[in-house]
């Protein structure tokens, strides 16, 4: 996820949905599944890539099982954005660093 901040509040929201982080001895890495949940300053949430998903179920073969995992994340993820439920309730606003700001 990343968030946009100005003024020491949230503006903009980017969030992918992906399959579990794999970590090893030299990264991290994870597999994008293309749905993205996103609020710009002004609009409400929004879905998008839905038609990328479902391109690349077909091209990558996703199983039925994973469709419908990525689908109830996505589900999930939008539940606690619109009811501003962690992390999309700010709080997460309060740990950084003092001084940040969105162009560090």
């Amino acid at each position: 996820m990343a968030i946009g901040i100005e003024d020491g509040k949230a503006v903009s929201y980017y969030c992918n949905v992906a399959m579990p982080s794999i970590v090893t001895e030299t990264g991290i890495s994870f597999v994008d599944l293309d749905l993205d949940l996103i609020k710009q300053p002004g609009d409400d949430w929004k879905v998008v890539d839905e038609d990328e998903f479902a391109s690349n179920s077909i091209i990558l073969n996703y199983s039925a099982e994973l469709q419908t995992s990525a689908r109830a994340a996505l589900a999930r993820l939008l539940e606690r954005a619109v009811n501003g439920i962690f992390p999309f309730d700010e709080h997460v606003l309060g740990q950084l660093p003092a001084g940040y700001n969105h162009q560090q």
